[in-house]
């Protein structure tokens, strides 16, 4: 089995956030009327993590008993070049959370391409 030691930012635990939740708000920049308020109210905070390759064990991790599952799914929309694509990529998610959490409802509100030019590979 695998391990690997990385660095995750967490939230920081603040008393403000009795209060007021942690937000971001995902702008390119200040929209009129925002005033002095700013785009973020986050603070992070570095922690090493003791990461470890599940990979063979993927049964082992049920959500009702660890909080977590790993689904073993081969995506049939995984081009992201048009709305089109997305929106089939969004629908199959909510599909496979359907059909795994039994649930009756799932909705898809949002959909992010995020490009990670420091991508780790576990081999």
């Amino acid at each position: 089995m695998a391990s690997l030691v990385v660095e995750i930012e967490f939230i920081q635990d603040r008393a403000e956030y009795e209060d007021e939740k942690p937000y971001i708000l995902l702008a390119e920049e200040k929209e009129p009327g925002m005033g002095s308020r700013s785009l973020t109210n986050v603070e992070w905070l570095s922690r090493k993590v003791n990461v470890q390759d599940l990979r063979g064990r993927e049964q082992m991790f049920e959500l009702d008993k660890t909080g977590f599952q790993i689904l073993l799914h081969p995506s049939m929309n995984l081009n992201f070049a048009d709305i089109e694509s997305i929106n089939r990529y969004k629908r199959e998610t909510e599909k496979l959370l359907m059909d795994t959490l039994k649930s009756s409802y799932v909705f898809c509100y949002d959909f992010r391409v995020f490009y990670n030019p420091n991508r780790i590979k576990l081999s």
